[in-house]
């Protein structure tokens, strides 16, 4: 529909108050119209809008409510996605614990689904806050498990950035024996 393209052309174009006010109006047309997954893409989009705009509690309210909604649907994909969302979010708030219990439940339920796409998200989040937290032993892990992924998802799209990652995390646990298997894999 028009309505959407010309949406999200403003949002493109960074012109946030309109798009706030354009995405606000169309999620009262899905409320109306009972567009239950509409509205979730849309609070979505309103999320990411108040990010910008660096009012962060509304755009952890939109999170809150997109989960809310997705799992209201019944939608397991859509509620992982609302998920690894609302753990990004507080992954850059720095609330690592809570990021990490989120997403590590995303990425069980991901292996379980066989849902290769959330399971990649969440795994690549989760190296990330185990890095932050100072887990390295666990982050190491994850990465081994994501570089497997990323065969498969990406085609060894991001095997570079994976492999930086694992040598980053044995020299801080100060692995050499990792740090030399990591460093050997990058030159090659």
């Amino acid at each position: 529909s028009s309505f959407v393209a010309q949406k999200n052309n403003i949002h493109n174009n960074r012109d946030y108050q309109n798009s706030l006010n354009e995405t606000r109006a169309a999620i009262a047309v899905s409320i109306e119209t009972h567009l239950d997954s509409l509205r979730i893409e849309e609070d979505f989009l309103l999320s990411n809008i108040f990010q910008r705009l660096g009012e962060y509690d509304s755009a952890q309210t939109y999170l809150k409510e997109t989960t809310e909604l997705s799992k209201g649907l019944g939608n397991k994909q859509l509620e992982r996605r609302a998920g690894i969302a609302m753990a990004e979010f507080l992954a850059m708030m720095e609330e690592w614990d809570e990021a990490i219990s989120i997403i590590s439940t995303i990425a069980t339920t991901s292996r379980f689904f066989s849902d290769s796409t959330s399971l990649y998200a969440s795994l690549k989040l989760l190296s990330r806050a185990y890095h932050a937290t100072g887990q390295y032993t666990a982050e190491i892990k994850i990465l081994g498990e994501l570089e497997k992924l990323d065969s498969v998802v990406n085609r060894h799209g991001n095997t570079a950035e994976i492999l930086e990652a694992r040598l980053s995390a044995a020299i801080s646990v100060r692995d050499a024996d990792r740090a030399d298997e990591a460093f050997g894999y990058c030159i090659q």
